[in-house]
């Protein structure tokens, strides 16, 4: 079976567990890009296990070409970048705000 594509989108503090937790589940997932609007944000979280991080999401949808991508963005954002990932037919999943 082979492992899903998978890009973090939003690597502050919630991104960051996503991240660990699609890094630990080797067998499932290949992460392939770390993206956030804060390039240094993005740079921290792929250099920690190797990855190209981007800053701009449709610039890592065309080069990585993820099966799946994480969305952890803050709330005004999730319309936005979850619908460009819909019309890319990307699988997202899109981490919810506390109520």
């Amino acid at each position: 079976v082979s492992r899903l594509k998978y890009a973090l989108i939003g690597c502050g503090r919630r991104g960051k567990v996503h991240l660990e937790t699609a890094t630990a589940l080797k067998e499932t997932f290949q992460v392939v890009a770390v993206c956030d609007a804060h390039y240094e944000s993005a740079e921290k979280g792929a250099d920690q296990i190797g990855v190209k991080p981007y800053s701009d999401v449709r610039k890592m949808v065309e080069r990585e070409k993820p099966d799946i991508c994480d969305v952890v963005v803050p709330v005004d954002l999730h319309h936005v970048v979850s619908c460009y990932l819909s019309e890319c037919g990307i699988h997202h999943n899109v981490e919810t705000g506390l109520a």
